[in-house]
Formats: C-alpha cells, sequence, structure tokens
C-alpha cells in the first residue's frame, strides 16, 4: 500500500502507469520540500510501462528481456527523454537497424524486398534478391536525390499551421513514389498507423521529428524499459487491480472512486478527496473518467495497435517466456553479450497495399525473436506467438492538434494566441499527462514534457 501521507503533504492521485503516469508520480514524490503524497492508480495488476514486455529463453538457459513495443530513442528529438536516463544511470547502447521494404496484396501476394537501407547510411545498401547491380545503382541515385530534396525542404519551407503532412508533401513537391513506398512505410511504422492517418498528421509534426532526428544516432535501453521502471516507482504508493471511476470536482478538491480486485476475485470499493489528481492515459478514458470533457476528448483521434512476439525460424533455437524474473544480473549480462554478437537489428517493413494501406514492422531481437507490429490477424493467431498485447495509440490531426494547444495554455501562449475561456490543463485540479499532451508526434518524449510540465506548475524543480 505504500506509506500514509502525513497530516502536511498535499494528497495528489495519478491515474495510469505509463511512462508519463511514472515520470508524474516520481517528480512529486521526490520534491525536495515533500509537499505531496503521490498514489498511483493502475487497472491492470502489473505495471503498465512494462506490461507487454518479456523474458525469452532458450534450451541451454540464455536470456533476452524483449520491450514490447520495441522503445528506441535519437537524441536529437528525445532530448528530455535522454536526460532523465542519464540522470538514473541507466545503459543504454549504440543501435544500428536495417530496413528491408517490401510490400504485399491480395491479388499479387507477398513480393521480395525491393530495397534495404540501413540507418543512418551506415553501410552500402544491399542488393534485393533478383535486383541488378544498375537498377539497384538507379534506384540508390533517386533516393539519393529524393532524401536530400526532402532534407532542404524541411529545413527551408516552415509547414503553414493548419497544414497536414499530405498537404506539405504536395506543396514541396516530394516525388509520390517516394512518398508511397519509401516515407511512408518508415514513418508510419514509428507512429504505428495507416499511411493514410499518418497523412492527415500536423506537417509540423513531421517536419519538426525529421530535422532533429536527422544525423542522430538510435539508442535502446540495454536491460529494458524495467531499469527505468524500478527506478521511476521506488517509494511511492502503488494501487495495481484497481479501475477507477468517474473524477469529480466538489468543494476545492477532486473526488476519486475506485474498485480494487482482490487475488481471490471479491472486489472492494473506495473512495477519497485529493488536491490534484492526473490522469495519464489515452484520450477516450480521459473523456470518461472526466465526462465535461468528453467532448473535447471524442476529438482525439485513437487506434488499437497489436503487437506479438514470435519465435525464431530456421535453426534458431526454440524460446520460451519466463514467467517469474529472479535472476535479474544474469539477464543482465546475457542481453549485452547477445547485443554485441547481433550489432545491427533487422526491421522488415512490408506494406499492405489494399486501402486504406498499412505497414507491417517486424523487428528482431538478440535472441532471434521477432516483435511484430500492425501484424494481420492470422498472424495473430499463429501457434508461433509467444505473447500477445495490443494497445491505444493516439493519432494526429490538424483540428487535434489545435485542441491540445488549447488545452495546455503555456503551448498556446508561445504559439502567440489568446488562450480561450474554457478548461485547460489543471482547472479544476485534475490535469492530464501522456504522449499526446504536448505540440508533437505521439512518442516518448511526450510523457516526459507533459509530466515535468505538471510538475514545474506545481512548483517541483526538474532535477534533469
Amino acid at each position: 500500500m505504500g506509506p500514509r501521507p502525513s497530516n502536511s503533504q498535499t494528497p495528489v492521485a495519478v491515474v495510469g502507469t505509463g511512462l508519463a503516469g511514472l515520470v508524474t508520480a516520481y517528480l512529486l514524490h521526490n520534491d525536495p520540500l515533500q509537499r505531496f503524497h503521490v498514489t498511483l492508480f493502475e487497472k491492470q495488476d502489473q505495471i503498465s510501462l512494462s506490461a507487454a514486455s518479456v523474458t525469452l529463453e532458450d534450451s541451454h538457459g540464455r536470456r533476452d528481456i524483449v520491450d514490447v513495443p520495441v522503445r528506441a530513442f535519437a537524441p536529437g528529438y528525445y532530448r528530455n527523454l535522454k536526460a532523465m536516463f542519464d540522470f538514473f544511470r541507466v545503459p543504454y547502447e549504440a543501435q544500428k537497424f536495417l530496413y528491408a521494404f517490401s510490400s504485399t496484396s491480395p491479388r499479387k501476394g507477398d513480393t521480395p524486398p525491393y530495397y534495404i537501407h540501413s540507418s543512418n547510411l551506415h553501410r552500402w545498401p544491399s542488393r534485393p534478391e533478383g535486383t541488378s547491380f544498375f537498377s539497384m545503382l538507379g534506384q540508390i541515385v533517386y533516393l539519393g536525390l529524393c532524401l536530400l530534396w526532402l532534407t532542404l525542404c524541411c529545413a527551408l519551407v516552415t509547414p503553414q499551421r493548419d497544414e497536414s503532412l499530405e498537404a506539405y508533401l504536395q506543396r514541396t513537391r516530394i516525388p509520390e513514389g517516394f512518398t508511397k513506398h519509401y516515407l511512408l512505410p518508415l514513418i508510419s511504422s514509428v507512429a504505428t498507423c495507416s499511411h493514410q492517418e499518418l497523412l492527415r498528421f500536423p506537417a509540423q509534426d513531421f517536419v519538426t521529428y525529421r530535422n532533429q532526428i536527422l544525423g542522430s544516432q538510435h539508442f535502446c535501453l540495454a536491460n529494458g524499459i524495467q531499469d527505468v521502471q524500478q527506478k521511476l516507482i521506488a517509494g511511492i504508493d502503488v494501487r495495481l487491480a484497481t479501475e477507477v471511476g468517474k473524477v469529480t470536482p466538489t468543494d476545492g478538491q477532486v473526488r476519486l472512486h475506485w474498485r480494487t480486485r482482490g487475488k481471490d476475485g471479491t472486489e472492494k470499493s473506495g473512495s477519497r478527496d485529493f488536491a490534484n489528481v492526473v490522469i495519464a492515459t489515452s484520450p477516450d478514458v480521459v473523456g470518461w473518467l472526466v465526462p465535461h470533457l468528453g467532448d473535447i476528448m471524442a476529438k482525439m483521434p485513437t487506434t488499437q495497435v497489436k503487437t506479438c512476439v514470435l519465435q525464431p525460424t530456421g535453426a534458431r533455437a526454440k524460446l520460451s517466456v519466463v514467467k517469474n524474473v529472479s535472476n535479474v544480473p544474469e539477464i543482465r549480462t546475457e542481453r549485452r553479450a547477445n547485443r554485441a554478437v547481433t550489432g545491427t537489428h533487422l526491421i522488415a517493413l512490408k506494406t499492405h497495399t489494399e486501402s486504406p494501406a498499412w505497414t507491417e514492422a517486424h523487428q528482431l531481437s538478440p535472441s532471434g525473436a521477432c516483435v511484430a507490429v500492425n501484424a494481420p490477424d492470422e498472424e495473430d493467431r499463429s501457434t508461433a506467438v509467444l505473447a500477445r498485447s495490443q494497445f491505444v495509440r493516439t493519432l494526429r490531426t490538424v483540428e487535434s492538434r489545435g485542441l491540445t494547444n488549447r488545452l495546455f495554455g503555456e503551448m498556446v501562449q508561445k504559439m502567440g494566441e489568446p488562450v480561450e475561456p474554457g478548461w485547460t490543463n489543471g482547472t479544476d485540479g485534475i490535469w492530464l499527462a501522456g504522449s499526446w499532451c504536448w505540440d508533437g508526434m505521439v512518442l516518448l518524449e511526450g510523457c516526459v514534457v507533459s509530466a515535468a510540465r505538471i510538475a514545474t506548475q506545481l512548483g517541483v524543480e526538474i532535477p534533469w
């Protein structure tokens, strides 16, 4: 249950244990003046940040931690995330990627890769099977010119405030073939959405992301996201298997109702008034918890993303999922050894060309297991699946960007707009945090930025 608050501490509830919720809870709990008592609420029976991650073991007892979803970051864009990792001194390692682009359709079926591209051009492109040397050379020249033009446009052509990515690509005359076969498959695998959904994103999101990751090396946590999670929740009152009901402002406080499931299946109800409640969930959940925000949250598009971890193929040793992880040092040692041998990670991007077009991504882990994102239903039902999960991904549109910026008055002022009357973050002691609660791509950086903003507005200094 955690420590009971002292009479002098301000009670704060944080709903949701993804990265945004955990960072918010950590910052308030570790306030140098010790002004806050934080209670974390989670509907699942485990912390959601690492809930989908798995530890795999082969027949020789060698283990591998697989983060699901895969979490790689580039310091140029993820400045606050990297600063937090450095503050906690969690080890991370440079990671090179090799992207294999292919397509599939109901009429033609699967086709071999049509291009193999390395992250940051760390190696010469491999020649796909069935492609002649001169054909590949022509393709490299074409892609090089397209990338150069895209880079110049992103650096010199500022997106209009209400311009979508689709409109921006058309205005800057980015070649359609390059967009369809290379750009959209790659970026949609990062945003985990269909190509059409990505084209509706604000152009500013993509341009900022592209400019800031250009030339940046990618990194992965050496020991998985659990390394960070344990540091974030240390000493905090965490209520697992506890579903929060409606969040209601009342008499200058915020009333929270909840139901806790016991291991024997019984339920116990509870309620309490908090000075502040931080809701670190997707917009659809926010709309349900806070009814007066329902209309606004309904305009924030979301989608369900399916992921699964597949057995290695070929002669690689078969793997099993470790249910109770007790020997953490052993896992860490093996993980580093595997990474040293593996070097470059392969990510296969297979685009389904039927409308609406979408791309499934398959990334090989050091043990040979494959993390599949947006895999088709028949693959998700395969007997080769070691673990499966799904999560809600918040999408972006020009309209939702405007609404998001109006919810967070600080960002509106930075854009030079007046703050319109109505609900803004922190009104009635209710705060929102999450990867979608900032003016940027819906990625981990938004979790840290939105959490730090709340802590700052409550008077807590950010330690990193």
